[in-house]
């Protein structure tokens, strides 16, 4: 299981801009200082973004592999940052309400139509589809449900 904002896909449902992770600044002169790339490395390369600590790694798809995801993404995912996740001061700010001051929107258009963007809201509980994933993959059923319940019903 993995962040949805980090599957290989992801570039299909959100807009990812590095440029408002909060430090990406500071992160920026010092890999320019380091000589190890420019903005470019430093908002898709993760050992360039580590060697300065920067955040905006916690964004990046992650390499074939690394973990497995579901087929279909998840809008209502535990596993998805919400908007002000490593933002800039200015992201959730109501008297700018721009959408792009956030490092990630879900995107409609795939970037062709800011005004298709929207703010992720915060989940607080597992989506449907979290659950449906972790009993599959303990290789669990309706059956094999605690007799306790949880204090947060789920979403479904």
């Amino acid at each position: 299981m993995i962040h949805e904002h980090q599957r290989a896909d992801r570039d299909d449902h959100f807009s990812f801009r590095c440029q408002n992770v909060k430090g990406f600044e500071e992160a920026l002169a010092e890999v320019k200082e380091k000589k190890l790339g420019g903005a470019s490395e430093l908002c898709s390369d993760a050992s360039v973004a580590a060697a300065v600590g920067f955040v905006g790694s916690a964004f990046f798809v992650q390499p074939p592999g690394v973990a497995k995801d579901s087929s279909t993404w998840d809008a209502e995912s535990i596993m998805l940052y919400w908007a002000g996740s490593f933002a800039k001061d200015d992201c959730l700010k109501r008297e700018k309400d721009d959408k792009t001051l956030c490092p990630l929107t879900y995107d409609e258009n795939h970037g062709k139509a800011p005004e298709k963007e929207h703010l992720i809201p915060r989940a607080f509980q597992p989506s449907k589809m979290d659950v449906e994933f972790i009993r599959d993959i303990y290789g669990l059923d309706d059956s094999d449900e605690p007799e306790r319940k949880s204090l947060v019903p789920l979403r479904g």
